[in-house]
């Protein structure tokens, strides 16, 4: 039984899940919208929401830390620099 499990298993290993995902996010990122199924996308929310908020905080543990997921450091640099100040005044 899969209770308490908030993941979506997306018909995937979980490698493959976080590939797809890490995926998405770094063209969110890069191009500023993606066009996928209503099921990735609110996966890939949580996982770019999560970076938005690293971003916010701006510290070089949280760039380390958006790195790991975007691999990418002109895309950790646009997700500091232009990505991040827009939502300073969002809450969480």
């Amino acid at each position: 039984m899969r209770h308490a499990k908030r993941d979506q298993r997306l018909s995937r290993p979980s490698d493959q899940r976080a590939a797809l995902l890490h995926g998405l996010v770094k063209d969110l990122i890069a191009h500023g919208q993606i066009r996928t199924t209503y099921a990735r996308a609110k996966e890939a929310q949580r996982l770019a929401d999560r970076l938005v908020t690293l971003g916010k905080d701006g510290s070089i543990h949280a760039r380390r830390q958006a790195f790991r997921v975007l691999q990418d450091r002109g895309l950790v640099k646009q997700l500091f620099v232009d990505v991040a100040p827009r939502f300073v005044d969002v809450p969480g």
